[in-house]
C-alpha cells in the first residue's frame, strides 16, 4: 500500500510532536517555595536505556528548582515494580552531588533521599533495576518526617 503524500506528512507532523513534547515536558522546571503544596504529587513512568543508577531516561523525569534552602525535604517515588531514584544537583554550583536509591528488596520500602537541601536545580530520575520495566509512578515531595 502506497501512502499519500498528505497521510505521511500527517503521521511523521503527529511523531515529531509528540517527540517534542516528550523533551519539553522533561525539560518543565517546578519551582518549589516554602509555601508548596504538600505533599507535592508529580506523576510519569519510571525506567529508560541508561545504566546508572538502575535503568532510567537520558532525559530528567523533572528538574525541581528549589527557592530556598529546606532544612528538611523528602522525595520519595510510590509506584510498582523496583523504582530506583537518582538525583543530580543543585546544578548551580561546581561541586553538583549525586543521590541515588533504590527500593529496599527486603522491607520494600520506597526509594527516597531526605535530609536538608540546598537551594538550587535538581535533575530528578526514576528508573527501574531491571532494563526491560516501566511502571507508572507517583514522585512526592513533601516536608513532613515519616
Amino acid at each position: 500500500m502506497k501512502l499519500q503524500p498528505r497521510r505521511l506528512l500527517a503521521s511523521t507532523l503527529v511523531g515529531a510532536m509528540l517527540t517534542v513534547g516528550a523533551a519539553a515536558r522533561a525539560q518543565e522546571v517546578i519551582d518549589v517555595s516554602a509555601n508548596f503544596s504538600d505533599p507535592l504529587t508529580l506523576t510519569e513512568t519510571s525506567g529508560g536505556d541508561r545504566q546508572d543508577c538502575g535503568y532510567h531516561g537520558e532525559e530528567p523525569d523533572f528538574i525541581i528548582n528549589l527557592q530556598q534552602d529546606f532544612t528538611y525535604l523528602r522525595f520519595y517515588v510510590e509506584g510498582e515494580g523496583k523504582p530506583t531514584l537518582l538525583m543530580v544537583g543543585p546544578l548551580n554550583t561546581d561541586n553538583k552531588a549525586r543521590y541515588c536509591s533504590q527500593t529496599d528488596p527486603v522491607s520494600g520500602e520506597n526509594a527516597e533521599h531526605s535530609g536538608y537541601w540546598s537551594a538550587g536545580r535538581y535533575e530528578v530520575y526514576v528508573g527501574e533495576v531491571e532494563s526491560s520495566l516501566q511502571n507508572p509512578y507517583e514522585l512526592k515531595i513533601t516536608q513532613e518526617r515519616p
